[in-house]
């Protein structure tokens, strides 16, 4: 080791991976996707692995805590966890070793809360559970250690997170849940993968802020595992950078930062977003009649007040909401996570229960049921935040892109349906022949990809996008971005865009709604609101887009 290595390592080693090489099987045909990885994480060091989806960032994760899905093997090489002047080859560990070590020692932060949250358990029963197996607490105990974490995790009104099932948190609630549950035995290591992906700037600032105070009071080390440079520099101490399963560069984060050395690295630099680029719309809205136009929408949930749940109160997660959206247009909805942006979206397409007037065309949309419903449902689409949770784990995601089509009776045979689904994955950037593969099988981008192609394959008038980029690498986003304005373009589409990223925002949107609270405090043209924005949100919002995530610490 050089002089200059050996001052990149000043503590003793947590966790030591060598020559580690992990090979996909899918069907007769064996893929490589993380080829000789060498990675090293030191006790209190804050490590980053950075790259795009499918680079092989997750897999090296699930290596790690011995959660490879069955059709990944370790080929090759050793995962040796230092552990009270021992090393343990964590590769060899059986299914009983592992309840010793995952969890108690490695706690693990998912990419998606919402599928790695047990959907039919409140969220305090799940975080007890979690204390209760790994510090052995009994039940009174238990919860109570529960209700300190997620007063630790600063979610504020604990005891309403506590009773909440997972479906009735935002994204960023639901990421503070899962860091309390993967923190709660106080592990050695963490790994976070990707958990600021959901998350608007100010969300993003306050977890890395969170971050930052966790591991200085509880002193564990980090693997942060993002495809986001901008937020890895805030946190980071050491970066490894890999493409297509192999680690192209590495080294200090102000030294990479600087002084990028790879053409990779420089690539995903310039790929980073920023509220000076010029706007990317083309067309301007049919302002002729509206395709929707929602007034006076109103979503509640019943909430459940005492112990033995024996009050209700009802929670307003959006307040009397009224817009228009026209043809060729692109409307921005952006706000804070847990300001309604979803509640809104999911209420006006019924998913949840709400009230008011939502009309596609002429036709009152909340006025109709059964089988007038289904046919018309076509025309509005969602793209959903979470792709894992979107699509059938046991569903092949050509069978996911056909069923939409089959079940509205679209083109002429099974034969054209195959052909435009084939069309489909390639028009999102994935391989016409993986459309047998199942979505275990992809990458959290490449699960995102397949839902665009999913919503688009009923022809939609409306396509809502919530969030439908937050899971993808930036060199994707802009991929994804340009092709959506294309067919928007092709199909005189109105699309609902929400993001967390007002810079993406900017780029596409025609007009801005600005939410806080479940309400909306402002809206009107995106420069506008931009340049002069009347609302202290909108001012906060557009000064961290301005801003970025600041200087390191």
């Amino acid at each position: 080791m050089s002089c200059a290595e050996s001052i990149e390592y000043l503590h003793m080693p947590l966790l030591e991976i060598n020559g580690l090489t992990i090979s996909w099987q899918a069907g007769a045909q064996r893929q490589e996707v993380v080829h000789q990885l060498h990675l090293r994480i030191d006790q209190g060091q804050t490590v980053a692995l950075v790259g795009e989806s499918g680079s092989g960032k997750t897999t090296t994760a699930q290596a790690i805590v011995g959660l490879l899905p069955e059709e990944a093997h370790c080929d090759s090489g050793t995962i040796l966890w230092h552990m009270q002047g021992q090393k343990l080859e964590l590769s060899t560990l059986s299914a009983d070793e592992w309840t010793q070590v995952r969890g108690r020692h490695i706690g693990f932060v998912f990419q998606e809360p919402m599928s790695a949250l047990n959907p039919v358990l409140r969220c305090g029963d799940q975080l007890q559970e979690t204390i209760h197996h790994h510090l052995g607490l009994d039940k009174e105990r238990a919860m109570q250690r529960a209700l300190e974490w997620l007063q630790r995790v600063q979610l504020a009104d604990a005891e309403r997170i506590y009773r909440a099932w997972p479906h009735q948190l935002s994204g960023g609630q639901r990421q503070r849940v899962m860091l309390a549950i993967a923190l709660c035995a106080e592990p050695e290591l963490l790994i976070a993968d990707e958990p600021t992906t959901a998350l608007d700037l100010l969300r993003q600032r306050e977890l890395l802020a969170l971050f930052k105070e966790l591991k200085a009071s509880l002193g564990f080390s980090l693997l942060f595992i993002s495809h986001d440079l901008k937020v890895v520099r805030q946190l980071a101490d050491y970066i490894y950078v890999m493409q297509q399963g192999q680690v192209v560069e590495k080294g200090p984060v102000s030294r990479l930062w600087a002084h990028p050395q790879h053409s990779y690295t420089r690539a995903l630099l310039e790929a980073i977003p920023h509220v000076s680029m010029k706007p990317w719309v083309r067309t301007e809205p049919d302002k002729a009649q509206p395709v929707l136009r929602v007034q006076r929408l109103q979503v509640a949930f019943a909430e459940r007040r005492g112990w033995w749940w024996r009050r209700t109160r009802p929670f307003v997660a959006v307040h009397d909401a009224s817009f228009e959206l026209y043809a060729h247009e692109t409307l921005g909805i952006v706000g804070p996570s847990g300001c309604g942006k979803t509640s809104l979206v999911r209420g006006l397409l019924r998913l949840v229960p709400a009230r008011g007037e939502v009309r596609l065309g002429r036709t009152n949309w909340m006025g109709l049921q059964g089988e007038a419903l289904r046919r018309v449902r076509r025309h509005v689409q969602l793209i959903f935040q979470d792709p894992g949770a979107a699509l059938n784990p046991r569903l092949p995601i050509g069978e996911a892109i056909l069923e939409p089509m089959r079940v509205h009776g679209l083109f002429a045979d099974e034969e054209e349906r195959f052909a435009q689904m084939q069309q489909l994955l390639e028009e999102v950037g994935l391989p016409a022949h993986w459309h047998e593969r199942l979505p275990r099988q992809l990458s959290g981008g490449e699960r995102q990809r397949v839902c665009i192609a999913r919503a688009l394959a009923c022809q939609p008038r409306v396509l809502i996008c919530d969030e439908c980029v937050a899971q993808l690498d930036l060199t994707i986003q802009k991929q994804i971005l340009e092709l959506l304005i294309s067919l928007q373009q092709r199909h005189k589409l109105a699309m609902l865009f929400i993001a967390h990223d007002l810079s993406v925002v900017r780029l596409v949107s025609h007009r801005l709604l600005v939410m806080d609270s479940g309400r909306i405090v402002e809206r009107g043209p995106t420069e506008t609101v931009f340049s002069t924005p009347q609302s202290a949100m909108a001012r906060a919002l557009v000064a961290a887009a301005a801003e970025g995530l600041g200087e390191k610490g």
